[in-house]
This record gives structure tokens, sequence and C-alpha cells, in this order.
């Protein structure tokens, strides 16, 4: 599986940051993403095994790897918007051989009355947005979960199961314990949780 999220990551991650140059580049992306869905799917109905059991830790680096890509792509987007010879050819003769060639596009240039000219300015304050996003959305999160908390009750999955599936799972684990010489599904936690709850609200 993280050869296929390495794949995925790398599609988005060049796309984005040489997408505003090349813009083929994003029907291409969704080529690609269309082509692994496609082949992915098949090949776990009919090819692939029963893959180890994976948690969401995998799941939730990748999704946080992706939100630093909108960043690469305001970032590089403002800095080949703002460039004079990429967008207005302005080329900057070379006298000398022994001459730096001159870009007129400095780190400096956001600083500037001329970095903030249209069309890169737009960019900037985007590229500015989402930075500030990225530093203070986990307490604006926290702020939403609570919200969310206090309007909906939650229970916990060993209080959700409904009788046919909690004594199932019982048996299973007293027979495991008990006949396959102390074969254990779940943790000893586990075990006494789901003994001891209750269906409390909606069942799954």
């Amino acid at each position: 599986m993280h050869f296929k999220y390495s794949a995925f990551l790398n599609i988005a991650f060049v796309t984005m940051m040489f997408g505003f140059g090349m813009p083929w580049l994003f029907p291409l992306a969704a080529l690609g993403y269309g082509l692994l869905y496609v082949i992915e799917n098949a090949l776990l109905h009919y090819s692939y095994s029963k893959p180890p059991m994976y948690d969401e830790k995998l799941d939730k680096s990748v999704l946080s790897f992706m939100k630093i890509a909108p960043i690469l792509y305001f970032a590089f987007g403002y800095w080949m918007v703002s460039s004079k010879q990429l967008l207005a050819n302005n080329v900057y003769p070379i006298k000398n051989i022994n001459d730096t060639p001159k870009t007129g596009h400095l780190y400096s240039t956001p600083f500037t009355k001329e970095g903030w000219m249209p069309p890169a300015w737009p960019f900037l304050i985007m590229f500015l947005v989402v930075i500030v996003y990225r530093i203070v959305e986990k307490t604006i999160l926290k702020l939403f979960r609570v919200k969310l908390e206090d309007k909906e009750e939650s229970y916990n999955y060993y209080e959700s199961l409904n009788k046919d599936d909690r004594e199932f799972s019982i048996k299973e684990e007293e027979y495991g314990r008990d006949k396959l010489l102390g074969l254990r599904i779940m943790s000893d936690e586990g075990y006494n949780k789901i003994r001891n709850s209750k269906l409390k609200g909606k069942a799954i």
C-alpha cells in the first residue's frame, strides 16, 4: 500500500509544483488518478490476497502530506507569474562573458511594489492564507469538534454493536482462548469492554 501512496503523492506534488507553468499536467494527473483507480479496483477484486491489517496512521500521514501541495502550487505559481523573463520575455543582455546573468527576479521581489503587481498578487495572497491556515488548522478543527460534540451524542464501538454481533464476537474469543491453545483475537482490555458493554443509540 505504501508504494501506491508514494505514486499518488508523486503525481500530486509534481502537478502542483509545475502545474501553473505547464497546465497540461492537470489533465494528465486526472488521467493518472483515473487509471490508478480502475487498475487498483480491478486488482483488489480479482488479484490481491487479503492485505495485512493497516491502521489509520498511514492514511492520516498521507492526507497530512497532501495539505502541503496547495502551498507549493501558490508558491511556485507566484514565482513563475512574477518572472519577467517567463511571461513578458524581458531578457537582460550580457555585455561581457564574465557578467552574471540578470533576471530581474529576486527573493526580495515579494517585498517590493513590483511583487504585488497583477497577476502575481493573487498567488501571493493565497500562499499567505494557506500558510496561516496550516498554522492555526488544529485550533480551528478543535473548535468545530467541540461544536459537533455538543450537538451530537457519540458512542464507542462496543456500545454500538447489536446483540448478535456482540455475542458472536464474545463466543469467538472464548473459543479461541479455551479450545485453540490460548489464541487471542482481542486484547484483554477489548475483551472485557465488549463483555460489559450494552447497546446505546443506533446499532451498527
